[in-house]
Order: structure tokens, then C-alpha cells, then sequence
């Protein structure tokens, strides 16, 4: 056996520390001591190539809608889901801040799943839609997380040009671009799977709401760039919005949550409120309404 080829101790280390490994292990620490139930290494398929790809760490947030009934009649459940990837950066990640205000609200950006009891008719003569706009409660919200961030479409990563000159280059590095392919990649698919299951589910004749959120976790640096009068600005950040451009039918654009580790418990915080916000809209809403009453299965006792 060649003893030259065997990895030492202070090797592995070194490798270990590099890789995003223990990181993925301590997001799953902190997400454990505030009640998510955490499922590491989930599958799904590749959107263009169909084959098994996995994400680091699908985790399901505590219930926030215990024992809520709006009325009677009625079952009200809401949830939402965090979906990571992690990153141990050994370079600063960076994304461009906008010279300009997006115009385009975050309308059709994020995932839900929805679906509810109908309303008495007299409501539908109201020429008013009788159904919860998620979309609309969302959108004008402006304490919703989505809103209170401006939003950044550019950014980059450095490595050294290879060759004699040390000379360092910004570029879109491909493992960062197939990580927020993987994002919107996993978030539809587990999308389209609580679409499908949601008509033979138990909250089929219930409101059942179930929210997303894709979230990228850097070990390391992240920072915004500016440009003014050729001057560039460089600012340590904790928590950026990425709205990711990738082809899609459904969507122009997909909202990622980009933040530092040592953020994650805050930014916990942050989605909480978000939800939570969303919920009291959806109880108030709900509870203001006359719901159908749905129809029971007939027992029909079996002669002896």
C-alpha cells in the first residue's frame, strides 16, 4: 500500500472545515431548538433532467393555527416550510443593489398552496370574489417580509484567474447559480405534491393554507455593491432578497431569502411574524363569513 496517498489527520480537518458540512449541522441545531421538525436530504427530480437531486434541509415549521376553529363548521389550518441549502463561502458572495425601485410588485414570486370551503351563495351575488387573495393580503402587506426588503436581480462571486498573475475575477460561479436552481426546483416540486394530495387529503372540505419559503444560509461574508459617480461601495449584510430570473411558465422571477448563518435565528423571528400576520388576516376574514355547511356521509346501519 502506497502510504504516501493516505490522508492525514490535520487534512481531514482542513477538507472537513472547508466543506459545508458542519454547517448544515448547525442550521439543523438551531432549527431543532425552536420546534421545526427537519428533514435532511430530500430527493426530488431534476426539472430538465428528471434524475435524483437532493436539498440539504426541508424544514417544517412548528403549527401556528392549534386549535382554531373560525366557526363551527369549520377546520382552519396554516403552515409554512423553510427549504435550505447551505454554503460555506470562502470568498464574499455579493449581490448589486438597484440604481432604480423595482416596479414589479412580488405578485406571483413566492409558493403557496391553498385551498377552502365555499361561502354562502348570497356572497357570491356580492359580484366580490368570496374566497381569502392570498396574493392581495401578501402584496399590500407591509409588514410582510417580502415588502420590507428591497430586492437585489445581480450578483457574484470572486476566484483568482488561473496563471501566473495573481489577479482576482467576479463572475456568477456555477455552484451558486445551480443552488438557486435547486431552490426554485425543490419549492415547485413540493408545491405541485401538496396541489395533487390536497383533494384527497383530510382538509378537503376545510381551509388549508400552506406557505414556502427558500432559503440559502452563507457561513461566510455576504455584502451589497453600489457604483456612484466611480466610486464603489461596499456593505456587510446580513439578510438579502434575491429575486432569481430563471425561465418559468408560472412565474417571472422566484424570491429567495439569502442570509448569514449567524442571522438564522432572526430571521426565524422575521418569517414567524410574516405568517402570523397572514393568519390573522385569514382568521378575520374566515370568521366575518357564513360558510356552507357540507354535507356528511349517511350512515346507513347494515341488517343482521
Amino acid at each position: 500500500k502506497n502510504q504516501s496517498m493516505d490522508i492525514k489527520k490535520d487534512e481531514i480537518i482542513d477538507a472537513l472545515n472547508r466543506s459545508g458540512y458542519f454547517l448544515e449541522s448547525r442550521v439543523l441545531e438551531v432549527l431543532a431548538k425552536v420546534g421545526y421538525k427537519n428533514f435532511p436530504n430530500q430527493t426530488y427530480p431534476d426539472s430538465i433532467t428528471q434524475k435524483s437531486r437532493e436539498i440539504d434541509i426541508y424544514g417544517e415549521a412548528p403549527r401556528i393555527t392549534e386549535n382554531i376553529r373560525l366557526n363551527q363548521s369549520l377546520h382552519f389550518e396554516y403552515q409554512f416550510r423553510l427549504i435550505v441549502e447551505c454554503i460555506n463561502n470562502d470568498q464574499p458572495v455579493a449581490f448589486f443593489k438597484r440604481p432604480d425601485k423595482d416596479p414589479h410588485k412580488i405578485f406571483g414570486k413566492f409558493c403557496f398552496s391553498k385551498i377552502e370551503r365555499g361561502l354562502q351563495e348570497k356572497y357570491l351575488k356580492t359580484g366580490v370574489t368570496p374566497d381569502f387573495e392570498f396574493h392581495t393580503y401578501t402584496t399590500e402587506s407591509k409588514n410582510f417580509h417580502y415588502n420590507t426588503i428591497p430586492k437585489n436581480t445581480q450578483y457574484c462571486s470572486f476566484s483568482q484567474k488561473r496563471g501566473g498573475k495573481k489577479e482576482w475575477m467576479a463572475s456568477h460561479p456555477d455552484a451558486l447559480h445551480d443552488t438557486f436552481s435547486k431552490l426554485l426546483d425543490f419549492s415547485e416540486y413540493d408545491s405541485s405534491r401538496t396541489q395533487e394530495w390536497m383533494p384527497k387529503s383530510v382538509w378537503k372540505h376545510e381551509v388549508f393554507t400552506k406557505m414556502i419559503f427558500p432559503l440559502l444560509i452563507l457561513q461566510n461574508d455576504l455584502i451589497e455593491v453600489s457604483e456612484k459617480d466611480g466610486k464603489i461601495e461596499i456593505e456587510n449584510k446580513k439578510h438579502i432578497i434575491f429575486d432569481f430570473k430563471k425561465h418559468s411558465n408560472s412565474k417571472s422571477g422566484f424570491l429567495i431569502d439569502v442570509i448569514t448563518e449567524d442571522y438564522l435565528p432572526e430571521y426565524l423571528k422575521l418569517a414567524e411574524r410574516s405568517v402570523t400576520e397572514l393568519k390573522n388576516n385569514l382568521v378575520e376574514f374566515y370568521s366575518k363569513k357564513e360558510i356552507i355547511e357540507r354535507e356528511l356521509p349517511k350512515i346507513t346501519k347494515k341488517k343482521n
